[in-house]
């Protein structure tokens, strides 16, 4: 791999992980489903001038775009108003993957790889092992008065 390619990856990886301190700041400041909202309008309008349709229903098209788009960050937001630490969030956020496999396969009959099946599998252990270690942790409410 170039270093240039390296030094992108490392760009992305700080400003995805930063992205989740600003969302807990952007949480003190507005509900969490309008939030969600905000940041799904702000960064999905902008890729309608520079991204073809691609060649599917516009149903298919609504439905990633308002569960993986809105929901997902929507019910992140929730967490992290209850006082899920940002890091925690993100790490819980990527869980995301294990059901677009599995809704991937259930509704639109793709079947996963077997790399894709092998990411699953560790990214379960991951995901168990963090419920686990979170059984024995209290995390207290972030007070921002939106509850």
């Amino acid at each position: 791999m170039k270093l240039n390619h390296i030094g992108l990856a490392v760009i992305v990886t700080i400003l995805w992980g930063f992205n989740f301190v600003v969302m807990k700041i952007g949480l003190h400041e507005m509900p969490q489903f309008l939030f969600s909202g905000l940041r799904f309008l702000i960064t999905s309008v902008p890729l309608i001038f520079f991204i073809p349709k691609p060649k599917t229903s516009w149903f298919v098209i609504i439905g990633i775009g308002a569960t993986q788009g809105f929901l997902s960050f929507a019910l992140l937001f929730k967490g992290m108003n209850l006082g899920v630490p940002a890091g925690l969030g993100s790490l819980l956020l990527q869980g995301q993957v294990l059901f677009s496999i599995g809704l991937a396969f259930l509704m639109l009959s793709i079947k996963p790889t077997k790399q894709q099946l092998i990411g699953v599998a560790v990214a379960s252990v991951g995901l168990i092992l963090v419920a686990v270690s979170l059984r024995y942790q209290q995390f207290p409410p972030s007070h921002t008065g939106l509850e």
